[in-house]
């Protein structure tokens, strides 16, 4: 009988790690979404331009601390240029034309503008509780930086530097 025991919790322990190294795998990779576009038209990961290095900033349009990174990100947009980079929100998809008029991101190629509305996939995945939230991905799509406060625009342009 402790024999039996012995191995049941073997088995447990197995299993629980198995899971554990799952998720940290999972969150590693770019995470599978649908945002909608200003537009009307739905973009999903598979959508973004493929061997580009991205970066996703789950953000909400009137957020103070989401207001200052855009205000330090985009006048330095141009050394964003060989990444795509993804503004998520969960906001209707109507109240980000203003984020979008003011930062001019339909005439920039590589930047995507978008919400998951109230599904949350994105902001469920990252298990976010605050915004403005960034991760950077490399080229194959692995996980090489996140930033659950402050993003230090500087270290984000350094790392694409470094790609």
């Amino acid at each position: 009988m402790k024999n039996t025991g012995f191995i049941l919790m073997l088995l447990l322990i197995a299993v629980c790690g198995n899971s554990q190294n799952a998720a940290k795998k999972s969150i590693s990779e770019i995470p599978a979404f649908k945002i909608m576009q200003t537009n009307g038209a739905y973009l999903q990961n598979k959508d973004l331009p493929r061997n580009k290095p991205v970066v996703i900033i789950y953000f909400s349009p009137n957020c103070d601390h989401c207001i200052l990174l855009m205000d330090q990100l985009f006048p330095r947009l141009n050394e964003f240029k060989k990444a795509s980079v993804l503004f998520v929100t969960f906001v209707d998809p109507r109240e980000l034309i203003p984020f979008e008029k003011k930062y001019n991101t339909l005439a920039q190629p590589n930047i995507f503008v978008g919400s998951e509305g109230l599904a949350y996939t994105v902001k469920n995945f990252y298990r976010l509780e605050k915004t403005p939230f960034t991760a950077v991905y490399n080229k194959q799509g692995k996980l090489l930086a996140s930033y659950k406060k402050d993003t230090p625009v500087n270290d984000v342009i350094d790392i694409l530097k470094r790609l």
